[in-house]
């Protein structure tokens, strides 16, 4: 069982990927803008916007594939040493009741059980880095599309330092700003919301730790002819109506279940074994 610090932690290593990510873009973005102090004329300095939004969606898109290589490599080892951990953790339990131990090396059926969720949640990765996904929130709250934004950001920087309205270092720490405060984000043309890159992609890897901590949990009881299982307890879940149901999550865990004879999946169906 892995305890509520230590499910958390998982995904920090992907985290790292994202943010140099991140980093990149906004570093780019604020360079971008630090050129147009050699821009003259109007059309030279629309022809030199339209150039460099171009450049910059093409060195974006390297960045992300280099980002996206090592996000899924890593995603491979986080699925992989998560389950061997969680496994390993119930070897006490084996050894008590002098039942063979299957170390997770040896283990087909915990690798494919792996093998499946690291396919399942690399997809869910691989759909939140489309590029045309991904972009920056603006002043008014908007998404905007990474290469839209950087062409709006010199647009409106040349108007501004035009007219006086802003210097060019003005106008650079302003975008930072922004930028940082929004964070590289993904947007959900189906539900037209956005999330920071970063949060969305450590939801759908502790979403595939979760499932899998169930499937080893399951695998577990079924090897060990456990005829009960003690749900875990968190901080700060929900109570629901209050009324003690499933919905009441503060009610439930924490507490011992009786199994049935096959391990029952659904939650709501084994805390109606409730001793």
């Amino acid at each position: 069982m892995l305890n509520p610090d230590r499910f958390h932690e998982i995904p920090d290593e992907v985290s790292k990927n994202i943010n140099v990510m991140q980093n990149w873009a906004i570093q780019r973005i604020a360079e971008d803008i630090m050129k147009n102090n050699d821009i003259g004329g109007t059309n030279e300095n629309l022809l030199d916007i339209l150039q460099r939004t171009n450049a910059f969606g093409v060195d974006f898109g390297i960045e992300l594939a280099t980002m996206t290589r090592k996000t899924l490599d890593e995603i491979d080892k986080i699925l992989a040493g998560t389950v061997a951990e969680m496994h390993f953790s119930d070897k006490a339990t084996y050894d008590l009741i002098g039942k063979a131990f299957v170390p997770y090396e040896e283990n087909e059926y915990l690798q494919q059980l792996t093998r499946s969720m690291a396919t399942q949640t690399k997809g869910t990765f691989m759909n939140l880095t489309q590029t045309r996904a991904l972009g920056f929130r603006d002043s008014n709250g908007a998404f905007v599309g990474q290469q839209e934004y950087l062409q709006s950001r010199l647009q409106q920087t040349q108007f501004n330092v035009s007219t006086g309205a802003q210097s060019y270092n003005e106008a650079i720490r302003e975008t930072v700003k922004e930028m940082a405060n929004s964070g590289l984000r993904y947007f959900d043309y189906e539900s037209g919301r956005s999330d920071s890159i970063e949060v969305a992609t450590r939801r759908a890897i502790l979403t595939g730790i979760t499932q899998l901590a169930g499937s080893v949990s399951e695998y577990n009881a079924v090897q060990l002819e456990a005829r009960h299982v003690q749900v875990s307890r968190h901080t700060g879940a929900r109570t629901g109506n209050g009324l003690g149901d499933i919905g009441d999550h503060y009610y439930w865990q924490g507490r011992i279940y009786e199994l049935s004879a096959e391990f029952v999946r659904n939650l709501s169906t084994t805390t109606n074994h409730a001793e």
